[in-house]
């Protein structure tokens, strides 16, 4: 058995086929630090479970170099394995970067052909129509690329932070019945989505296909596996192990936002870390107040009372994704974007986060460093105004630095002339022979063996 590896050279247009047996690798995360250290690519993968019925099967890996910790990281996003499948691959792995930002086109109907297509795309004006950012880009992609799919693909996109900042993610959304859904995944650790854009050149992926393997399907077997080790046939123990995400009925609440705010009691962290100089009595009085009796109360009653749960895309018990309307509830945006910048009510968080989801930062980071605190709470001059007239918070003594923006490219790569969309389209067209289990990607579509 092999893991088939579709190898993009998103500056020459050259891609291949290469195969890795099972056993010198096992999934995407060795086969992807294994392609990251020979290649420097960005790699896009499923495990050798992956459209099976086990649980959790069906995550997304996205793995590489992070522009953001600057060492080998792995980030996933949930359900968007399920679609990946359907290409017949394993792994998608980037090298190269294009002359101007694109949008990669991955496809596969029936027989052993992957159609591969790059199509240069005015990023910047795409980001600022609709919706804008990721979702508006999304929607672009939906409309240009979705037709050519017999059955719903599913598109990962970045956003402006991508180009501006080394923590740029990738979002993607399950497409159900042709339109997107409002339940977006993210692969948001990392800085992965500043890697695709900024040393790719790649704004988003769209993929999907009509190929059938033969995935592990025998409920029997696998319950029979389960039953050895756990006890429990799959299904319960999917319940079991699912609890908080679902519905845990010690707290009355669900998912993550819901039950870690209704645990944290005096380990609420707020104000910009301020509140760890609180008396334990102090914290537990704030958490009470300002997110029991409110921030979490609105929770439960608009998403947990009336059941406003979904999934990722896969067939899955856990049902996680906690829905108001167009906004999902989970713990860290809106601990980031709530208490810790001193914000406890729901309207106010999904505003902010909303604005940062378009943009797509890392959510978890982004909140610690715009707390409250510009440092002339504690008597200090306040620090200066940061971009777009927002401080930077102060932490300790030293206070807390803007980070450098991050060189995507290397020195040659910078002095290298950049090309316009059309010239970018005209040199795919024309430029280079295929060379031997190799074709070039042009604005028409090629096909790889």
């Amino acid at each position: 058995m092999d893991q088939k590896v579709l190898l993009i050279d998103a500056q020459t247009g050259f891609y291949r086929i290469k195969r890795y047996p099972v056993g010198a690798f096992f999934g995407p995360v060795d086969l992807g630090l294994h392609l990251a250290g020979r290649h420097g690519s960005l790699n896009i993968g499923v495990g050798l479970f992956a459209g099976s019925i086990f649980p959790g099967s069906n995550r997304l890996f996205v793995t590489g170099f992070s522009p953001c910790w600057r060492g080998f990281y792995v980030s996933s996003m949930g359900g968007a394995g399920l679609v990946f499948d359907n290409l017949g691959l394993n792994t998608v792995a980037i090298v190269g970067k294009a002359p101007a930002p694109s949008v990669l086109c991955l496809s596969r109907t029936h027989g052993e052909e992957v159609e591969v297509e790059l199509e240069p795309v005015d990023v910047k004006a795409v980001w600022s129509r609709g919706r804008q950012g990721v979702y508006a880009l999304m929607d672009y992609v939906l409309e240009r690329f979705g037709k050519r799919y017999a059955t719903d693909p599913r598109i990962l996109a970045t956003g402006p932070a991508s180009l501006s900042t080394d923590m740029g993610g990738i979002v993607s959304v399950p497409i159900v019945q042709g339109a997107l859904s409002d339940v977006d995944t993210w692969a948001g650790r990392g800085g992965m989505g500043t890697k695709l854009l900024s040393q790719h050149g790649i704004a988003a992926v769209i993929y999907g296909g009509t190929f059938v393997d033969e995935d592990f399907r025998d409920r029997t077997v696998a319950d029979a596996w389960f039953e050895a080790k756990y006890k429990q046939k799959v299904l319960a123990k999917d319940m079991e192990a699912t609890t908080k995400y679902r519905f845990d009925p010690k707290f009355n609440t669900g998912g993550t936002f819901g039950v870690n705010f209704a645990t944290a009691g005096g380990r609420l962290i707020a104000f910009n870390y301020r509140t760890i100089f609180s008396a334990e009595e102090e914290r537990l009085a704030l958490s009470q107040r300002l997110v029991v009796d409110h921030y979490l109360k609105q929770f439960n009653e608009e998403t947990i009372v009336p059941r406003h749960q979904r999934t990722c895309g896969e067939p899955c018990s856990a049902v996680c994704k906690k829905m108001r309307g167009e906004y999902k509830k989970d713990f860290e945006p809106y601990q980031a974007f709530g208490p810790l910048c001193g914000i406890f009510d729901q309207r106010a968080a999904e505003r902010l986060v909303r604005h940062a989801d378009t943009r797509r930062l890392r959510l978890h980071l982004r909140g610690g460093g715009r707390g409250l605190d510009d440092g002339s709470a504690r008597g200090r001059p306040a620090l200066p105004a940061g971009p777009r007239g927002l401080r930077y918070a102060a932490v300790g003594r030293g206070g807390l630095r803007p980070r450098r923006r991050f060189r995507a490219q290397r020195a040659d790569r910078d002095r290298a002339p950049r090309l316009d969309a059309s010239e970018a389209r005209c040199r795919r067209h024309v430029g280079g022979g295929a060379q031997v289990g190799q074709a070039p990607v042009a604005h028409a579509r090629h096909r790889a063996p």
